[in-house]
């Protein structure tokens, strides 16, 4: 067998142009513009990468996007700032950028967050769904490796069938039937040392 570099970066500019003429549509049948908004709490230099490159995707997308930069916030200053993203009708998704400040709870701050707007899919609800079949928002990196994967062994290995071991931090498991390819998600706590 051959080896195959992914290419990453291709994959992701086509998901962004595919996000485009979906934007596209929708704001020419029902006039809406999606809008995102990143809560970024603290000053984590990776995070800032992370969300700068979220701010150009969506840029890209023709999706508009916010960015609340909260660079010392309390715990209840960023967890007022995530009620008032639920009410607001104008937004339509919210991310927030983990990890979080020392001293704030991350399980507290996503159970705050509305399930129809935490676009990382990452409250029990969505998580819930999830693991149900059901629709709804799922993690962006999972789904991303398997939109890389699923392109390519699809078209390269044609009615086959591929596990893959994603470690997680979480337990749990996910098995997932799609077209000819049954993809396996076997999910597992990580040592503690691991996660230094």
């Amino acid at each position: 067998m051959t080896a195959r570099i992914l290419d990453g970066a291709a994959i992701a500019e086509a998901v962004r142009g595919e996000a485009a003429l979906e934007v596209a549509r929708l704001k020419a049948a029902h006039g809406v513009t999606p809008k995102l908004t990143v809560v970024l709490a603290g000053d984590d230099p990776a995070s800032s990468i992370y969300v700068r490159n979220k701010e150009r995707a969506c840029r890209e997308a023709g999706i508009a996007g916010d960015v609340l930069r909260l660079p010392s916030p309390s715990r209840e200053e960023l967890l007022a700032t995530v009620r008032r993203l639920n009410q607001d009708p104008q937004v339509h998704g919210i991310l927030v950028q983990l990890p979080l400040p020392r001293g704030i709870d991350a399980s507290e701050v996503v159970l705050a967050l509305d399930p129809a707007k935490d676009v990382d899919g990452l409250h029990p609800e969505n998580a819930g769904r999830l693991l149900g079949g059901l629709p709804g928002f799922v993690p962006c990196t999972p789904a991303g490796i398997l939109e890389i994967l699923l392109g390519i062994w699809a078209i390269g290995y044609p009615g086959r069938s591929a596990a893959l071991l994603i470690l997680w931090i979480g337990v749990g498991g996910i098995i997932r039937g799609i077209g000819e390819i049954a993809m396996s998600f076997q999910v597992r706590k990580l040592p503690e040392e691991v996660l230094v």
